[in-house]
């Protein structure tokens, strides 16, 4: 797929969370709402798209203080590619 598309991947070690900092920022934010060991399954689909909403939509400061959904649709100028892969609802 690298060679195709002109990329290239680089892979951490999953024991190296210094290597993965924005998913670990993104794990230490989504732990406010449900803590270690929180069954996902047993949880409501309602209540994990409230939670992605939240987090999609708060003010992050390596976007210049823009919400993830503003800069995404900013770059892109359309609003529709932002269903793919994203839970988003409308506040």
């Amino acid at each position: 797929m690298n060679k195709t598309l002109g990329t290239e991947s680089l892979f951490c070690a999953p024991d190296h969370s210094w290597e993965k900092g924005s998913v670990e920022q993104v794990n230490g934010l989504i732990r406010r709402f449900f803590p270690k060991g929180t069954n996902f399954h047993a949880l409501g689909q309602r209540e994990i798209h409230r939670i992605e909403n939240l987090l999609n939509n708060r003010p992050r400061k390596c976007l210049d203080y823009r919400t993830p959904y503003d800069s995404l649709s900013g770059n892109t100028g359309c609003t529709s590619c932002l269903n793919v892969g994203v839970s988003y609802i409308e506040p």
